[in-house]
């Protein structure tokens, strides 16, 4: 009988465990990203929301954090993170304590100082809105912010065309794209494709964000003329002109 009772507890235990791991915190932000734009010395100001949905109180720290995209273009965020113009410190607050009520949405008010002699830059960071509870096993939430100084713009430039591989090591078709600009900007559009059978592809470029200074190797989705899957074989052809804030950039060249 102690044993069944004490396999109880422990059943009980584990289930209670797992339910909790489960969760998600139930406090998001609104909006997820901000852009902000002025010259120096310029006081910027932005209101963001944190819900609580829950039905009881939550605590939560913000914190100013680095961000930068890896490989497959995912941002990773952190304190730890290095960027060229690291720019947390625009922001005047270094930690905030804040408390949560349940089912309300709260406004707060972002306020961004550009400081004086700054050039033509563009900077990011992000507020993490950082659980207090929970032993570690809710995530934060982000709030994600760019900040264009001095009239700051993009330049992206065709750099090559490559074969790599996708997370399986199957061919993956990229397209290599570099920013010589000053601030961010997103590549969009579709190419022209041919195989080594001359079967028509559409080849369609991942929506991908490029930050200023960064060269990027972007996937090609690869599907037959007007749709549907694709099987494709090399030489793989591919032309034609991809879109950006600043006008297109022709593409052409062939993989192997």
């Amino acid at each position: 009988m102690q044993t069944v009772f004490r396999l109880a507890i422990l059943l009980v235990t584990t289930l209670w465990t797992m339910q909790a791991m489960a969760q998600e915190w139930a406090v998001r932000i609104e909006p997820e990203t901000i852009k902000l734009a002025g010259d120096e010395g310029d006081v910027l100001e932005a209101e963001f929301a944190l819900i609580n949905t829950d039905d009881w109180p939550a605590q939560a720290n913000l914190v100013a954090v680095n961000w930068k995209y890896d490989q497959s273009g995912r941002r990773v965020f952190g304190s730890e993170v290095k960027v060229a113009n690291d720019c947390r410190h625009w922001w005047n607050k270094s930690v905030v304590e804040l408390q949560l009520r349940p089912s309300v949405a709260e406004l707060y008010r972002l306020e961004i100082i550009i400081p004086d002699d700054t050039e033509e830059m563009e900077c990011h960071f992000a507020v993490e809105a950082v659980p207090v509870s929970g032993d570690g096993r809710f995530a934060s939430r982000y709030l994600v912010i760019y900040v264009n100084a001095e009239g700051a713009e993009p330049e992206l430039e065709f750099n090559s065309l490559v074969m790599g591989k996708d997370a399986a090591g199957n061919k993956q078709p990229m397209v290599v794209i570099k920013n010589t600009g000053t601030a961010h900007s997103k590549l969009y559009g579709l190419l022209e494709g041919e195989d080594e059978e001359g079967q028509d592809l559409d080849v369609v470029v991942r929506s991908t964000e490029i930050l200023a200074g960064e060269t990027r190797a972007i996937p090609l989705l690869i599907s037959k003329e007007g749709g549907g899957e694709a099987w494709w074989s090399t030489p793989l052809e591919i032309d034609g002109s991809l879109n950006w804030d600043g006008g297109e950039i022709d593409v052409e060249g062939e993989l192997h």
